[in-house]
């Protein structure tokens, strides 16, 4: 088993409470190499959250780049929104498992383009696929223009 299917196969196993949706989305997805993959989007969608919630899922994405973890590949998590890189390790490729959380309230401010770009390069991994969610079928020649 490659990488890729590793982390995939992990990802399969997350137990997270009140999850409707887990998808890998983004560059992941097309690449065949893990050579040009810095980070892994996870994106989850949660019919809600809480503190509990948001606890056990910062320790099974632990638990799972310990697992991920070998001696050339060092696997993190961050769940700060936004273009965080991975730390540099010498020696070794740092891959970032990058979580974003979503709840169904959450889903209705996300742009459309950003909706069309997640549903057309996303890898369902537990629940419902993303486009029961995620909606893209009107755009504003503003979104088009700069999306």
């Amino acid at each position: 088993m490659n990488t890729k299917q590793k982390v995939i196969a992990e990802l399969k196993k997350l137990q997270i409470p009140n999850l409707l949706s887990l998808s890998i989305i983004g560059s992941f997805v097309t690449k065949r190499k893990l050579s040009g993959i810095e980070d892994v989007n996870v994106y989850l969608i949660l019919s809600n959250i809480d503190t509990r919630t948001y606890q056990t899922i910062m320790e099974e994405f632990k638990k799972v780049c310990e697992k991920l973890t070998s001696e050339d590949v060092v696997f993190t998590a961050e769940f700060r929104p936004g273009p965080f890189k991975p730390g540099f390790k010498e020696g070794k490729k740092c891959i970032q498992l990058h979580v974003l959380i979503n709840t169904l309230d959450m889903l209705a401010s996300k742009s459309n383009m950003v909706a069309l770009d997640w549903k057309l390069s996303s890898i369902k991994l537990k629940g419902k696929e993303i486009s029961k969610f995620l909606k893209a079928d009107k755009f504003s020649r503003h979104e088009l223009v700069d999306g």
